[in-house]
């Protein structure tokens, strides 16, 4: 019986410390860097009166892209390089 007990314990620590590690893959201030210079380059070309419309569709967009790229599901590299909402997509892992 206690054989079996410290097996499972044993089990259970070894999936827990294999389960530990998916933090994030970049720092927020590297993801936030980042992708407000895509959102720079984007506003830049657009118009005057899209880039009115631009501003709150960036507020809401931010957190959830940064959190995908903390969590690693956009090449960072790419992201520097987007200049537009179509090259931003293509950097998604």
């Amino acid at each position: 019986m206690n054989q079996k007990f410290l097996m499972i314990a044993v089990l259970s620590i070894v999936v827990g410390f294999a389960n530990c590690g998916g933090g994030s893959v970049y720092t927020g201030e590297q993801c936030e860097t980042t992708l407000n210079g895509v959102f720079d380059k984007i506003a830049d070309q657009a118009s005057d009166e899209d880039k009115a419309k631009f501003a709150p569709m960036k507020a809401t967009l931010m957190g959830k892209l940064k959190k995908d790229c903390m969590e690693g599901k956009f090449d960072l590299e790419c992201l520097e390089k987007s200049s537009n909402i179509a090259a931003l997509q293509t950097c998604l892992k």
